[in-house]
């Protein structure tokens, strides 16, 4: 969505992979700002600290791979439920149990 972001975060097994169909999207990696737009690709190696952002006033639509895939599907599956039962933060993290 426009103006959402999903704070710096590694994935020490997982390449992560983004191929932009519409809008354009900010990345940082490893420090570095990139920008990508409909067309391109970000590759984030594993273990890289990186971070994605859409500045823009239009939704970016993307393909987003994790390879390997390791476990990604449950836990994508588990944060969406938890964001149906209103279980997550305004930016989608999930709440803190002990708060």
């Amino acid at each position: 969505m426009p103006g959402g972001v999903i704070t710096e975060h590694v994935h020490p097994r997982q390449e992560e992979r983004f191929i932009i169909t519409s809008g354009e999207a900010r990345f940082t990696l490893d420090g570095e700002e990139l920008t990508a737009r409909a067309g391109e690709t970000i590759v984030v190696p594993a273990g890289a600290r990186h971070s994605e952002g859409n500045p823009g006033p239009a939704e970016i639509q993307a393909v987003v791979e994790l390879r390997p895939a390791l476990r990604s599907k449950e836990f994508h599956e588990a944060v969406a439920g938890l964001a149906a039962d209103g279980k997550t933060t305004p930016r989608g993290a999930p709440r803190n149990p002990l708060s």
